[in-house]
């Protein structure tokens, strides 16, 4: 019998048949209805109607189907010196419970359907299987910056305690359009603020709706506006809904540039052709309670290249 799925942090609180729905697109919804139905699919091994909230750390069985897929989609990839180096240079920070990457923006961080490379299995491999990299929470495939993999299930559970309870601290870095700070840019937002509107979750994107949106806080200040006709950024959410700072900054009139799924349709300045179909959004930062000194840890991860106004 295959290993069960350990539901992901991000997962916390979707319906489980739209969540399997999501990760095997391959299959139909009659299918996915079928299988809790006749009890293939446990929940904490408990039979399911399909309409459940997942939470975070729960264990999910599966039928054989869906157990394919994901072997076939999740194999561990044979990595070169060169891979290796690369993957090398990405680690911030290891010790025995918790390792820091600054992932590069472009890369899932969870193996899935359409993943072929994705930062926990690159991590298997670079490992070579010593542990499994248990990740504790998660960025954008298209954003940049600090990931925290935990090396035990005991220490995977304390950190993710900690973003469920809004005990981390994380810290963006964004390059928006719009020169905040110049009388010609236009903008009328104050330089420092809260932006508080509420988000609601339409499929893969998340929308503002006063009446049935979630609380999403995010505190910004803007740093600097050349004459670039953008402005940079410092980013701290305060709330972790999907899509957070991306549908904020939007909503407000200065999109993240090249997120042309949240309205930015300019074109990319020379300086910035390292950023292919990624955006210009970076996790600079993240602080945590270690999970076995109990001692406050800052993980900072540097720019990349291309990030410049």
């Amino acid at each position: 019998m295959a290993e069960p799925l350990i539901i992901p942090q991000d997962a916390d609180g979707q319906r489980l048949d739209r969540w399997l729905l999501a990760r095997y697109p391959q299959f139909r919804f009659g299918d996915i209805q079928k299988w809790c139905r006749t009890g293939q699919i446990r929940l904490d091994s408990k039979r399911v109607k399909g309409n459940e909230r997942l939470k975070a750390e729960q264990k999910l069985r599966v039928p054989p189907q869906l157990a394919y897929a994901d072997e076939k989609e999740t194999s561990i990839p044979t990595l070169s010196a060169t891979q290796r180096k690369n993957i090398e240079s990405w680690i911030l920070y290891e010790d025995d419970e918790l390792v820091a990457i600054n992932k590069p923006a472009g890369l899932p961080v969870q193996a899935g359907t359409g993943h072929e490379r994705s930062a926990d299995r690159l991590l298997l491999a670079y490992y070579e299987e010593r542990f499994t990299p248990r990740l504790t929470h998660r960025l954008d495939k298209v954003t940049s910056g600090v990931l925290l993999f935990a090396k035990t299930r005991q220490s995977a559970e304390y950190i993710t305690r900690q973003f469920k309870h809004r005990e981390a601290k994380k810290t963006y870095m964004a390059i928006v359009e719009g020169a905040m700070l110049r009388p010609e840019g236009g903008q009328h937002m104050p330089p420092m603020g809260a932006i508080t509107d509420p988000l609601l979750r339409v499929g893969n994107r998340s929308v503002i709706d006063k009446q049935e949106g979630q609380e999403a806080v995010t505190q910004y200040e803007v740093l600097d506006s050349p004459a670039s006709g953008c402005s940079f950024m410092k980013l701290q959410p305060k709330t972790g809904r999907m899509h957070q700072l991306r549908a904020h900054l939007a909503y407000v009139g200065v999109p993240i540039v090249g997120d042309d799924a949240y309205g930015w349709a300019g074109e990319l300045l020379e300086e910035w052709q390292g950023l292919g179909k990624n955006i210009m959004l970076h996790a600079a930062e993240l602080t945590v309670t270690h999970p076995t000194t109990n001692e406050s840890i800052t993980f900072t991860a540097p720019l990349p290249a291309y990030f410049k106004v």
